[in-house]
């Protein structure tokens, strides 16, 4: 039963693609190839499972071979994925593009110069609803319903690690970290970076909160806590990652103002907001406590 419905989005992904914006292909190629790797190996372990026996009934447990099938079918998922981001797509299409007669945020530094920007995010409904999840885990275990309560714990281990995240944009590029340390969802190099603009964010058209997408597989990545601004990278290879920002304009003038070709060929038409430079480094920081509702 899961075969069948793998197969279809993997025609679709191969014979409609054209029609598709980015990271749509890639996206249905991979949920194909995973639903279909996954009946397949679903099968495959079944039949073994029952060699040798008279009576189903007798047949052993899957045990390890549980393991196996999941991971055979994200294997073939990710492979699906990997090899559609060579498909063709929409390149008109303007679905996950910001718009092309948009104001390009920049500002002027000298050389050698270097400006850093620094945006805190705390979403206020991520932090209630890690901790009410946290809260109810302990009250489970506390009343010995031991396996339900590790499992909303882990459910909301999700939501910890967002709960917080600070973003730094920089002359190395753009980074994204959780507060917890030693996590790091994104990096971003300078010279990947071919635009970065300002565009308003709709988490249910990225796919909803968190990290969205995958720019290895999908070719399309965004960190969505909020609805509203973002700073937009247009990035090589077509590739295209956001992330929601209370200051997306600052982050973006940075990121433009570090990058050789904006300096070298375009001029620049600095912020009214940002102050002209002085000789010495700089640093842009917006460490804010964002309570905006989702």
């Amino acid at each position: 039963t899961l075969v069948l419905p793998g197969v279809v989005l993997l025609w679709l992904a191969g014979l409609r693609s054209h029609r598709m914006p980015r990271p749509w292909p890639p996206f249905l190629a991979g949920l194909g190839a995973f639903l279909a790797g996954l009946g397949a190996a679903i099968v495959a372990q079944t039949v073994w499972s029952q060699r040798g026996i008279d009576d189903w009934t007798d047949a052993s447990g899957p045990g390890l071979g549980l393991a196996a099938v999941v991971a055979g079918a994200v294997g073939a998922g990710a492979v699906g994925a990997l090899t559609a981001r060579h498909l063709p797509f929409d390149r008109e299409s303007t679905t996950y593009r910001a718009d092309p007669d948009a104001a390009v945020p920049t500002m002027t530094i000298t050389p050698g110069e270097r400006v850093v920007f620094t945006e805190t995010i705390s979403p206020t409904w991520m932090l209630w609803l890690a901790g009410t999840m946290l809260a109810g885990a302990a009250a489970l275990a506390w009343f010995a319903v031991r396996p339900v309560a590790i499992i909303v714990a882990l459910s909301a281990l999700p939501l910890v690690l967002f709960a917080t995240m600070r973003v730094q944009a920089d002359h190395r590029g753009l980074t994204v970290r959780s507060a917890v340390p030693g996590i790091r969802f994104a990096r971003v190099r300078a010279e990947e970076i071919e635009q970065a603009t300002v565009i308003d964010v709709e988490p249910l058209k990225w796919g909803g909160w968190g990290y969205r997408g995958s720019l290895r597989l999908a070719g399309t990545a965004a960190v969505v806590l909020r609805r509203g601004p973002g700073v937009h990278l247009a990035l090589t290879g077509d590739r295209i990652f956001v992330v929601t920002l209370d200051d997306p304009t600052a982050a973006a003038a940075v990121l433009n103002a570090h990058r050789s070709p904006l300096r070298d060929s375009e001029p620049a038409v600095p912020d009214s907001g940002h102050p002209a430079p002085d000789s010495r480094p700089r640093t842009s920081d917006r460490s804010t406590a964002s309570s905006l509702e989702p």
